[in-house]
């Protein structure tokens, strides 16, 4: 029977009479909150308190100017053939309209410019950390538990004035801390360029995003909607990418421990310290690596140069030995001395030792010839990358070459001209599991790949995912990493012992 000419103010605040004069329409309610809210459904505007500080009280104009701008012109809209779209990645792409719209409008005049809210985007206001340390904790915590959507994030951005043109550094210099605080120090320390990586390029999307649609022709009267479902698709498309690109597996603390325990023989030769310094060595590429999915292998070649140097006679080492028990006694005349009347063939101890000849390796002839001679049958290779992967190469070209250099007892009078890149590092060590144990490499563990360019071009890349491919195939087929030549000589040594 009776009816209120006001909608209810219960959990909201009360009917703003100036925001319904600019809206021409006395059914929205405006609030506060942490951060920008526009709901059209139900005609509720939120933005961030006002502050008294002069830099956040300009902070809470721009949210709100914006807001006003998002609540009359961002109105919902009819699209066809975006069932794939709906309804995120349709609202965030709609979200830009509204910067456009504040353009076109002359926000700039009062506040909203790009060199005006740039001071805000290396440092937000305080009102707004709570949020921040909220978005680590929810981009975090999906990654590890493979619940990723980097849509849920994009859209949450593209309405916040601060970070809608995709420089999110107020959030991912936090990652460190947070990681470390969630999973411990040990994993924050391998981990968190990936997850600021992720951040990266969500803002990434987000800047391209604004960009595309601010391209708009600013003497139309809207944004079209084949701009919007174009945006959304850019960004439907990216967000595939991400979702398949951060998972738990290719953090690499999982990674890691998913290849387990990595044991070999150090003969004695390497202590804690040079443990250590593997372990070390391991994490800070795991670091410095690229979260790069396209990077690959280069294809590899191998060559076998003349081995036209042998070994004295006498360190090659007997090639029988005689015993006293066996089958066929082929030595009787050893009946009266010895009773070793029987000849069994005997192992030459051999072995492969593959030798990272890149240019931050340092190796020479002497070098080569003191572990032939220490192994007289094993076999002894070195490899390398070309050195100007991008000056005409193609990804199916050869892009470096595994070259023997002795074996047998013999090996080369002189060391091959050699690239100085690495790039071949996995395939290399493909040649090293199907090779003679023990399998050494010598290598600093900088292990290179190629990524492809737009336009072909080929650069040199180091990733992740082809660093723990590389050690995961190490672990199985018990490849021993030494680090230097001078090493090398010494676990050599002592396994001839």
């Amino acid at each position: 029977m009776f009816k209120s000419s006001r909608r209810s103010s219960k959990g909201k605040s009360r009917a703003n009479p100036l925001l319904n004069l600019a809206l021409q329409d006395a059914e929205w309610i405006s609030t506060n909150n942490d951060y920008l809210e526009v709901n059209h459904d139900n005609k509720t505007i939120v933005v961030p308190q006002r502050a008294t500080s002069l830099r956040t009280d300009k902070y809470y104009k721009v949210n709100k100017l914006i807001a006003y701008v998002d609540a009359k012109y961002n109105k919902p809209r009819k699209y066809v053939g975006v069932k794939h779209l709906q309804p995120l990645y349709i609202k965030t792409a709609e979200n830009y309209t509204v910067y456009w719209y504040a353009e076109k409008k002359g926000l700039e005049k009062i506040g909203y410019s790009n060199e005006s809210i740039k001071p805000y985007l290396n440092s937000l206001p305080s009102l707004s950390r709570g949020y921040i340390n909220d978005v680590l904790h929810r981009v975090i915590n999906s990654i590890y538990s493979n619940t990723f959507d980097p849509i849920l994030f994009l859209h949450e951005f593209s309405k916040m004035p601060l970070l809608v043109q995709g420089d999110l550094y107020s959030i991912y210099t936090g990652v460190y801390n947070t990681l470390s605080n969630i999973k411990g120090p040990e994993i924050a320390d391998s981990d968190t360029s990936n997850i600021k990586s992720a951040l990266i390029e969500m803002g990434t999307i987000l800047r391209k995003a604004f960009n595309m649609t601010m391209s708009t022709r600013k003497d139309s009267k809207s944004v079209p909607n084949s701009k919007i479902k174009s945006v959304a698709q850019y960004i439907y498309d990216e967000c595939e990418k991400l979702r398949v690109k951060y998972t738990a597996d290719t953090m690499p603390s999982v990674a890691i421990k998913n290849i387990g325990d990595y044991e070999f023989d150090t003969q004695g030769i390497l202590d804690d310290d040079d443990m250590e310094d593997l372990d070390n060595t391991v994490k800070s590429e795991l670091r410095e690596s690229a979260s790069d999915a396209t990077a690959f292998w280069g294809k590899m070649a191998i060559r076998t140069p003349k081995l036209t140097r042998s070994l004295p006679a006498e360190l090659m080492g007997k090639s029988k030995r005689k015993k006293d028990i066996g089958v066929r006694p082929n030595a009787m005349h050893r009946y009266a001395t010895d009773k070793k009347i029987f000849i069994d063939k005997a192992k030459r101890i051999s072995g492969t030792v593959l030798i990272d000849a890149s240019g931050s390796m340092h190796f020479d002839d002497d070098d080569i010839e003191a572990l032939v001679r220490m192994l007289p049958a094993s076999t002894v290779a070195i490899y390398s990358g070309v050195n100007y992967p991008g000056d005409g190469y193609k990804k199916d070209d050869v892009l470096g070459h595994l070259q023997i250099i002795a074996q047998n007892g013999k090996w080369v009078e002189e060391i091959p001209i050699h690239d100085q890149n690495n790039i071949i590092d996995g395939p290399a060590i493909d040649w090293l599991c199907k090779q003679a144990e023990p399998r050494i490499l010598v290598s600093d563990l900088a292990f290179t790949g190629v990524t492809e360019g737009k336009d072909g071009t080929l650069y040199v890349q180091r990733a992740k995912h082809l660093f723990i491919d590389a050690l995961a195939k190490m672990n199985k087929f018990k490849v021993i990493p030494l680090m230097d030549i001078e090493k090398a000589k010494e676990w050599v040594e002592a396994y001839k012992k």
